[in-house]
């Protein structure tokens, strides 16, 4: 791994595999996060593409064609950036992806699937006085004292 890969493992702190956030690329050095911010525009950019879009920055704020080749290379060997060949081309993307733990890794419905879950019956409707709308027979207590024995 390059020394600024290398860095940006140590500066973040995540363990092999584990996909950085957003979030811990903003605590990096200000040009891996003007690279971050151009890639974070465009989403999928060519090499070719990224080195005009860093010679239009304010002059003060360019990167060099081999610092931004040593910054793409670093995000891509941390899992931030994906590379493809198109051709001679480079092509990057970026490749965030969920954290462990997440929503999206505990959906409602995967976690309904579950067997360890138990199933809550919903109380019986009981018609009521005419043109008025059905009452639940018990109420909520009386239905969480049934389940949880109380």
């Amino acid at each position: 791994m390059s020394g600024l890969a290398d860095q940006l493992k140590e500066t973040i702190g995540k363990p092999e595999g584990q996909a950085l956030s957003t979030l811990d690329l903003m605590s990096l050095p200000s040009s891996v996060r003007r690279v971050v911010n151009l890639m974070l525009r465009k989403v999928k950019a060519s090499s070719k593409d990224l080195r005009q879009a860093v010679a239009d920055l304010p002059e003060g704020k360019r990167l060099s064609p081999d610092e931004l080749d040593e910054i793409l290379d670093a995000l891509c060997q941390v899992g931030w950036l994906a590379q493809e060949q198109s051709g001679d081309e480079t092509i990057y993307r970026v490749n965030l992806s969920p954290k462990p733990g997440t929503a999206s890794e505990n959906s409602p419905l995967e976690m309904l699937e579950k067997e360890d879950i138990p199933s809550v019956q919903m109380p019986q409707m009981k018609p009521s006085a005419a043109g008025s709308k059905p009452s639940p027979s018990g109420g909520l207590m009386s239905r969480l004292k049934k389940i949880f024995g109380g």
